[in-house]
């Protein structure tokens, strides 16, 4: 009887112990509430105020993320977090299957894959992993070479990260208008028209010399620093359950 008791009160502490360390490193932390739910940036002025108390957050969850891109790519606000979800996938820029918490705390890798893919030409992407997303923003100079898929990131790293995205998006080449295509030749005869009269011959006075005006010295105008893209140090999170 001991032989059989013993053996499973030993099992069912292991599996009681595995459990107890296991369940911290899958667990990330959940935001009180997310910056877009206050501020849902309905015009550019809220949009200003959105990225503004984004800037000061200590993490950023998946709402306010989402809602960081879908401003990036200028598709306007959805009224909730399913709604944003829904126009995300329709985008391209979520998984079919995604269904993490509105504000649950999201990774690095969580928002290099809705960069890459907010970004870079669908055609050459392919199948992207977190990990691979990452290593782009490290190679374009957007995450230092430290940064990891699983690690957490704050509110003024998501706003570099923006900033960032939207430097790149501008300096793409605009798509030119189409031309008209130049009208068929008639098969009809042209119409006779009259030719018209000569002018009369006027006499042109002679220019007058212009006389140059003394060039005022210039004041150098003192250029504006350029906006700091430092990488903050970010709160990290601990690697989720794969």
């Amino acid at each position: 009887m001991r032989t059989r008791t013993v053996p499973a009160v030993a099992l069912a502490l292991v599996c009681l112990l595995l459990g107890a360390c296991a369940s911290p490193q899958e667990a990330r932390p959940i935001l009180e509430r997310s910056v877009v739910e206050s501020i849902p940036a309905a015009s550019p002025a809220s949009e200003i105020e959105f990225f503004d108390a984004l800037a000061v957050r200590p993490l950023v969850c998946h709402d306010d993320a989402l809602q960081s891109v879908l401003l990036l790519k200028g598709s306007a606000s959805a009224n909730d977090y399913p709604a944003r979800v829904k126009h995300a996938q329709e985008l391209g820029l979520l998984d079919s299957g995604f269904d993490r918490p509105a504000r649950e705390a999201a990774t690095i890798g969580d928002v290099s894959k809705l960069l890459v893919r907010a970004t870079d030409d669908p055609a050459t992407i392919g199948r992207l992993s977190q990990d691979r997303a990452v290593s782009r923003l490290v190679t374009r100079g957007w995450l230092p070479t430290q940064a990891r898929s699983f690690q957490g990131l704050t509110g003024a790293q998501m706003v570099t990260l923006i900033t960032a995205a939207g430097d790149q998006l501008a300096s793409l080449p605009r798509a030119e208008p189409a031309q008209t295509a130049p009208a068929a030749a008639s098969s009809e005869e042209p119409v006779a028209r009259p030719r018209p009269e000569p002018l009369p011959v006027v006499a042109v006075e002679p220019e007058r010399p212009v006389v140059a005006k003394p060039i005022e010295p210039s004041v150098a105008v003192p250029t504006p620093p350029a906006p700091s893209t430092t990488w903050l140090p970010g709160k990290p999170i601990k690697r989720p359950r794969s």
